[in-house]
């Protein structure tokens, strides 16, 4: 199966991924000690989520990617968004990324949100 995401948008996913992980650890550094960053959201976890990008329409979809990591307890509306793609247009967050239907919207940008048509591409 062909990937749904270009390079340029895998590139950028990950990027937005890691910056998300880094706001998360910049915001709960206090409470967990002497964790890295990258136990909030590994990068083999990013690479998985976006391979399958495709396949994640909802809150739900994305479960079986995140599950297990517990520091992202509580923040899944963050990463994700509201819980249906055919939700009113957002602000993207993973640097207006082109070619896809936006994902998800809401006043607050989520990490997995793709804009459809950006001019980067």
């Amino acid at each position: 199966m062909e990937h749904p995401l270009t390079e340029k948008m895998i590139k950028r996913g990950t990027r937005r991924l890691q910056e998300f992980r880094r706001e998360l650890w910049d915001e709960e550094r206090g409470n967990i000690g002497f964790l890295l960053p990258v136990v909030f959201l590994p990068d083999a976890r990013i690479k998985n989520v976006l391979d399958n990008f495709a396949d994640i329409n909802t809150t739900k979809d994305l479960f079986p990617y995140i599950h297990d990591l517990w520091l992202l307890s509580g923040h899944e509306g963050r990463l994700f968004g509201p819980e249906d793609k055919k939700a009113a247009p957002r602000e993207p967050a993973i640097d207006q990324a082109c070619s896809l239907p936006t994902i998800a919207s809401s006043s607050a940008p989520s990490a997995l949100t793709l804009d459809q048509g950006s001019s980067v591409c």
